[in-house]
Formats: structure tokens, sequence, C-alpha cells
């Protein structure tokens, strides 16, 4: 797949782009509206540092199995 950056034909890199797009366009993802208002949510809790991080969550998990 490396090799198409080193086409330099542009219309050939402009049908190739052509025919990914009509192959990709019906790819699209639809969610109901549930899932994309707490996406929504999710990210304006992550903008506003409301979340924890990896390494806390994965300690926390130690510290609980630890205990079982």
């Amino acid at each position: 797949m490396l090799k198409i950056f080193e086409i330099e034909d542009r219309p050939l890199l402009e049908a190739i782009k052509s025919i990914f797009d009509k192959k990709t366009k019906d790819q699209t993802l639809h969610l109901p509206d549930k899932i994309i208002s707490e996406l929504m949510e999710s990210k304006k809790n992550y903008d506003n540092g409301n979340y924890t991080d990896n390494e806390v969550m994965e300690k926390e998990a130690e510290e609980c199995l630890k205990k079982k």
C-alpha cells in the first residue's frame, strides 16, 4: 500500500480517490440519538477535565483485585 505514495500521475490518483470515496461513502456510522447525546456529554466532561486517566484506573483496578 505504501507504493501509492510513489505515484506521481495526478489523474490516476484522482481516479483512485474517486473509487475509495464511492466505496467508503456507504460506510457511514449511524447512531441512535441517545448514544449521540451520551457521546456529546462525555466530550463535554473530557473538555472540562472531568475524567480519570488510564494510569489511575489501572492502579485502582489492581488495588481492587488485591482485596479479593
